[in-house]
């Protein structure tokens, strides 16, 4: 009778040590706060070219259970997906009823509220079942504020010191005459970064910018640097002749020369740069000192197409399993890359954010090769 007691509160025991841990992570992978913006990432073939398109979706959680809806050009679908501990698994449906293409994924959640893995479904357009990866990152809280030159300098500086040096210089003297009344800058601020430093070290020293709020600098993610020019400037600042500037730029009293237009790159495409460039707009719309024209020189640098799967891809995780390697075939014609392991990357970054919000391209006079320049009358 002994031996079978103590049998029994072994396996009583034994039993409470692996359902309690299981039933306690299961419930905190339900828990988490998976609903919100997402920036993502997905692996495709688009054209006979393997590709990379980046998106912003937004998450709804009812439960255990996500839905949000993918778009790119002029097709949908609708995902469904439901928690089981640490995945997340389901399938998505088109939305129109044209399109047959239909398919299901598998995601690895993380605590960070990443999720990591893989779809495989049918494709209308090319009557062939594929797959690829598939990357979901939280788009972070932001908000935008005017920067602190005694204490905020660190991290703009971080910031703009990856530009051109002839840029970088400007702006770093521009940072220093902050003072003066012709010159703004306005950060962006990762508030997700800002709670996660404060609770990580509550007793780090951070910097107070107003009555209500505290800021950390490393959670400073990007910058907007304007000041207040004439034609004249700007034309010695391009090195043209001011007789070449349309008519409209010509005949401007006071421009807004937007020297800097860019956020860390880790940030890039999470849609952080829509809310810079209305920010910007928003400030100089509001001065007390009226804009006639906003001119933005835009680095092409700020326009590299980096992808996060990128790194993944290179290294054939996706296709070891199959045993098959790929090698990468340069075009070296066109410029581009054709390959699986180099895909090309489609996604919006500065350029596709101030033609949405009015800005026109000013060709005739771009003739610096690591700028483009827009314009947009206010």
């Amino acid at each position: 009778m002994t031996l079978v007691i103590s049998i029994f509160g072994s396996a009583i025991g034994f039993s409470l040590k692996t359902i309690i841990p299981w039933f306690c992570k299961k419930l905190q992978y339900w828990r988490l706060k998976l609903q919100g913006e997402y920036y993502t990432e997905y692996q495709d073939y688009e054209n006979g070219k393997h590709v990379i398109i980046k998106e912003r979706v937004s998450i709804k959680k009812f439960g255990s259970k996500l839905y949000w809806r993918s778009n790119y050009k002029n097709r949908s679908w609708d995902f469904e997906g439901k928690i089981e501990g640490n995945l997340l698994k389901g399938e998505y449906l088109p939305c129109s009823v044209l399109d047959s293409g239909k398919g299901s994924f598998l995601l690895q959640i993380d605590f960070d509220n990443t999720l990591l893995g893989i779809w495989m479904g049918f494709s209308h357009n090319r009557q062939l079942v594929s797959q690829g990866l598939y990357y979901f990152k939280k788009v972070p809280e932001i908000t935008l504020m005017n920067y602190n030159p005694k204490k905020m300098k660190t991290r703009v500086t971080q910031i703009i010191s990856g530009t051109s040096l002839e840029s970088a210089t400007k702006n770093l003297e521009l940072i220093k005459e902050y003072e003066k009344p012709n010159v703004r800058v306005r950060v962006a601020v990762n508030k997700d970064l800002e709670k996660q430093t404060k609770n990580e070290n509550p007793s780090n020293e951070c910097i107070s910018y107003n009555s209500t709020s505290i800021i950390n600098n490393a959670s400073i993610i990007g910058a907007t640097i304007w000041s207040a020019e004439t034609p004249t400037d700007i034309a010695k600042f391009i090195k043209i002749p001011e007789k070449w500037f349309p008519l409209h730029i010509k005949n401007a009293k006071k421009v807004a020369m937007v020297s800097f237009l860019g956020i860390d790159k880790k940030y890039a495409d999470q849609g952080i740069e829509s809310k810079l460039v209305k920010d910007m707009l928003n400030e100089l719309q509001t001065e007390k000192e009226n804009y006639d024209i906003v001119m933005v020189f835009l680095e092409e640098k700020h326009e590299k197409q980096d992808a996060f799967l990128l790194d993944l891809i290179n290294k054939n995780l996706l296709y070891e399993s199959s045993g098959k390697r790929h090698k990468s075939k340069h075009n070296h014609i066109k410029g581009s890359i054709n390959s699986e392991s180099n895909p090309v990357v489609y996604g919006y970054g500065f350029s596709e954010e101030l033609i949405n919000n009015g800005f026109e391209r000013v060709l005739r006079f771009n003739r610096n090769p690591n700028y483009k320049i827009f314009a947009k009358v206010l």
